[in-house]
């Protein structure tokens, strides 16, 4: 007599998931997961985008599978993979395709002085990497959200960079899309954590400037560069509006400016659609 596994008395188990089935570059998506009784717990679940680890928050009745739709790669389609342990020890996983969309309009590529367009060569960019891929985990591995209410601006101030604006220098072609957004602002003027966190990252990096990332958890984090000066440190605790640094001219600028980013799970999100949301890109939002 064969073994059935698991036993046929036990009732199924599964969970239910609402995927979007378009996304816009740059846009956040949240994917509600549910199941019934306590089958799983947010721990058991993991979610890719194409082959991008995507985060993972407890919603308290559920869980939430965070991400955002990147602007690199060629296809106009990516596979979202939403997968499970359950108590037996088998994984249970689906996926489905995402279509991506182009935002309505892009930004006019940016003509920069050479001095600041040869900071964007690839050993700046790997050192930086290699600098947040630290918080970006240590953010992923905390499934409790460490933010209770919507994000605020860290500034008040009129867009200078807008999301995914490229630059360019000469006869060099539109490259480097910004990740964030950029707020000219006074020099000295104060900068305040966008919403409750941890800090994760204080450093001075060869494009961003002198920097802070704040970790808040599934995956999230938020970045503010180009500073004069930083008032936290590494694993201090940070309040939504508490002061964090203020404005300078630090990294690849060339004017007092504040560059604003929110990454999901290192994928740029316009930081724009944060602003007044506790989680964009809900499908009940």
């Amino acid at each position: 007599m064969s073994e059935q596994y698991p036993p046929a008395e036990l009732p199924e188990i599964g969970f239910r998931v609402e995927p979007p089935r378009r996304v816009i570059e740059g846009a956040v998506f949240a994917v509600p997961v549910t199941w019934e009784g306590d089958d799983f717990t947010p721990g058991d679940f993991f979610a890719y985008l194409g082959d991008q680890p995507l985060g993972v928050i407890d919603s308290g009745d559920g869980a939430w599978i965070l991400g955002a739709m990147p602007g690199d790669f060629g296809d106009q389609a990516l596979s979202l993979t939403i997968g499970a342990t359950d108590p037996f020890g088998q994984t249970l996983l689906g996926s489905q395709r995402i279509e991506k969309s182009a935002p309505s309009q892009r930004a006019v590529p940016l003509e920069v002085d050479p001095t600041l367009f040869a900071l964007y060569e690839p050993g700046n960019f790997q050192a930086e990497n290699e600098q947040l891929i630290p918080v970006v985990l240590e953010s992923l591995a905390r499934l409790e959200p460490l933010w209770q209410r919507p994000f605020d601006a860290p500034i008040d101030g009129d867009i200078g960079r807008p999301f995914g604006q490229r630059i360019f220098h000469g006869i060099l072609r539109p490259d480097h899309p910004l990740p964030g957004i950029g707020v000219p602002a006074a020099e000295g003027t104060p900068v305040l954590a966008t919403n409750s966190g941890l800090v994760g990252l204080v450093a001075d990096l060869p494009i961003r400037g002198r920097t802070v990332a704040l970790i808040h958890g599934g995956g999230l984090i938020s970045i503010y560069g180009h500073l004069s000066e930083v008032s936290v440190s590494v694993g201090e605790e940070v309040s939504v509006n508490q002061p964090i640094g203020r404005v300078g001219v630090t990294g690849a600028v060339s004017e007092p400016e504040l560059r604003w980013e929110m990454m999901l799970a290192g994928i740029p999100s316009d930081p724009l659609q944060w602003v007044g949301k506790f989680l964009p890109g809900r499908p009940d939002a």
